[in-house]
């Protein structure tokens, strides 16, 4: 598509003469539009999931930093606890 919106917009060696070809080519850069719409849009959609995905496993971690924090326990506990959530994410968010 980047060439095809290259050789038209730039006015090089190929571009639309008759009145069928610049239809034609109408045509095509309204249906390239809608593509990169639709492509752009998916990307948009799976950004904004794993950011979502990312702050909840932020507020997780948060909540349970600040559970032990409160309940007192030994730095090597609250370590393993660490490991065990961040263990866990990695191994669900790879399913």
């Amino acid at each position: 598509m980047l060439y095809h919106a290259a050789m038209i917009f730039m006015m090089v060696e190929i571009n639309p003469r008759t009145q069928t070809e610049i239809f034609a080519a109408a045509v095509l850069f309204v249906l390239s539009a809608i593509i990169n719409a639709l492509i752009f849009g998916q990307f948009a959609v799976l950004t904004e999931v794993w950011g979502r995905k990312a702050q909840e496993f932020q507020d997780r971690f948060d909540g349970a930093n600040s559970a032990m924090q409160h309940l007192d326990l030994e730095t090597e506990v609250e370590s393993q606890v660490r490991l065990f959530i961040t263990g866990t994410h990695w191994l669900k968010s790879q399913q």
